[in-house]
């Protein structure tokens, strides 16, 4: 072999050499790619999980409380974990903190820092925790709702029965902010006793129709009462209106005077009205619990309810004009909702027969110009609604 075939045979090897060089170290970056891609670790992830972020802090036993779930995965080295809850103006409510091990699920009950129920409104919540690797990681910030003012519902017959279709027609409205959890139409006996129940979860739909059985029939008419509950635990009931369920009713030549007559000449009502000073004392906050005498108030109350079927009540709450509005409605929310707990876990009274509403100042029976007065728009209004059996 000559001296030029060697320097050929020696720069094929060599080319040769390089091109499978370049080709195994393609083959080993792929290789490496793909390990990347494949065995890569997630990233860490900090959020709160927080399905339904409104709440009623009224403790009427439904959604008093908020789940605020804590997803914290992919942290090796945390020390501490911090959690804030502000208002809608950046003023601090509610802390807590702790170390190492997140919690899964933390809880609010509605109080801040100082034991005291939050105002009826919007709140932010933060989260952040310090990972000795990564430092401070804060979660996206949720934003809450203190809901305590129940839906506003209305019902009216929009259709009487006739003997081609026996069916009765409603329409139906329900407004919330916080949008409609589920609900629930009763027709009953002019006695209270009940003959019909349709319920569902989800938005109230505009109209419903119902073709009454034969029990209904021989009946003729009776009471229709819709209730609503929202997302935030709230819920509240129509005022009850006569209805026909029956075949067809001869429309007498006066039947313009009777569809105006107010119902409250089929349901007899009675108002109780009770200073706040009376049930939570002096200077009475959002704080403040019922005092032992106010037993002496509420049992005749109670009795009256639990001893008349087909009875409902309407608790009002009002105070005076010296706290801002919010303020204001969040402390009568808490004065209403205080006499309905007594009422249910107590006295055994059936909280669905119930209404509460803080109506704040909005309703004072004079100017807070005095002591005197300010006193008298603090106060506690029941109203209970007894069917009329005479009427039937």
């Amino acid at each position: 072999m000559g001296k030029e075939n060697l320097h050929f045979a020696s720069y094929k090897t060599y080319n040769l050499f390089m091109k499978n060089r370049i080709r195994w170290a393609g083959i080993v970056i792929g290789i490496l790619s793909v390990s990347q891609v494949s065995w890569s670790k997630k990233p860490p992830e900090l959020r709160l999980a927080i399905d339904n972020p409104f709440f009623s802090p009224n403790r009427d036993g439904s959604r008093d409380i908020l789940p605020i779930p804590v997803i914290a995965e992919g942290f090796k080295k945390i020390e501490n974990w911090e959690v804030r809850i502000e208002d809608a103006n950046g003023g601090a409510k509610r802390s807590s903190s702790g170390q190492k091990k997140v919690p899964p699920q933390l809880l609010w009950d509605g109080l801040d820092d100082f034991g005291a129920v939050v105002p009826e409104g919007n709140y932010q919540i933060s989260f952040a925790l310090w990972d000795t690797k990564l430092g401070i990681v804060s979660a996206p910030t949720m934003t809450v709702s203190v809901d305590f003012t129940p839906p506003t519902v209305s019902i009216s017959q929009n259709k009487k029965p006739s003997a081609e279709d026996p069916s009765v027609g409603f329409l139906m409205s329900a407004v919330d902010l916080s949008g409609i959890e589920s609900w629930k139409f009763e027709a009953q006996e002019v006695s209270g006793k009940s003959i019909y129940v349709q319920s569902s979860s989800g938005s109230l739909p505009s109209s419903l129709s119902w073709k009454p059985d034969a029990g209904a029939l021989a009946l003729g008419k009776g009471v229709g009462m819709l209730t609503v509950f929202d997302r935030a635990g709230n819920h509240n009931t129509s005022a009850p209106i006569e209805i026909y369920f029956g075949k067809a009713v001869p429309v007498p030549v006066k039947a313009p005077v009777r569809a105006q007559e107010n119902l409250a000449k089929k349901y007899l009502q009675m108002t109780t009205i009770i200073s706040v000073a009376d049930l939570f004392g002096q200077n009475a906050d959002r704080t403040s619990v019922l005092k032992p005498q106010a037993s002496s108030f509420l049992n005749p109350l109670a009795q009256t309810l639990s001893g008349t079927p087909g009875a409902r009540a309407v608790i009002l709450g009002h105070v005076d004009a010296q706290a801002a509005p919010a303020e204001a409605k969040a402390l009568s929310s808490h004065f209403a909702w205080q006499i309905f707990s007594s009422l249910v876990n107590q006295k055994g009274i059936d909280k669905n027969s119930l209404t509460v509403k803080g109506l704040g100042n909005d309703v004072p029976v004079g100017r807070d110009k005095s002591a005197m007065t300010r006193a008298r728009n603090r106060r506690i209004e029941i109203q209970i609604f007894l069917p009329d059996t005479s009427a039937q």
